[in-house]
């Protein structure tokens, strides 16, 4: 079965410049947001595939026949995932965190008074109390603070983590 490597985080939290990493490796399949993009834009990009629900981004995901990374933000709830166990335990997570004050300021420069939901951090602990409670394992947790602090030294902690050279 082929690896699916999940980077949650929410909005504002250096996920890109992770992800970015992740490109330059070039031993994966590099999926941007493609659950934040079927909700907000109604379809996204998987490989040749282009669904337009989260079932089809699951699916599409998991028939891509190599190493996948996915980075994706939680400016949306999604219900479909949640209730997909079997999605949850095929993958392995990781959650990047940033200290909230400084994620929801950078957010308030691109959106001006978001609300709750649109900074993302309730939705990012829903999707890892769920995979906690799917899969019986904590998931890798990275702090952004120190991928900016340790590049060298965040990356080789999350690759140890989640089997990677």
């Amino acid at each position: 079965m082929t690896p699916i490597r999940v980077l949650w985080s929410a909005p504002r939290s250096r996920s890109t410049a992770f992800e970015r990493m992740m490109v330059e490796r070039g031993d994966h399949h590099v999926v941007h947001e493609p659950f934040s993009h079927v909700v907000d834009f109604g379809a996204s990009t998987v490989g040749a595939v282009t669904p337009s629900d989260q079932h089809g981004v699951m699916d599409a995901l998991s028939a891509l026949r190599e190493p996948v990374f996915v980075k994706d933000t939680t400016d949306f709830r999604y219900v479909d995932l949640l209730a997909a166990k079997e999605f949850l335990r095929r993958c392995t997570h990781a959650f990047l965190i940033r200290e909230p004050a400084a994620a929801i300021a950078s957010h308030a420069r691109l959106v001006p008074e978001p609300d709750r939901d649109e900074v993302g951090f309730a939705w990012l602990y829903e999707i890892y109390a769920r995979v906690v409670e799917v899969t019986g394992q904590e998931p890798v947790v990275l702090s952004s603070d120190d991928l900016v602090r340790d590049p060298p030294g965040a990356v080789r902690a999350y690759c140890a983590a989640v089997g990677l050279a």
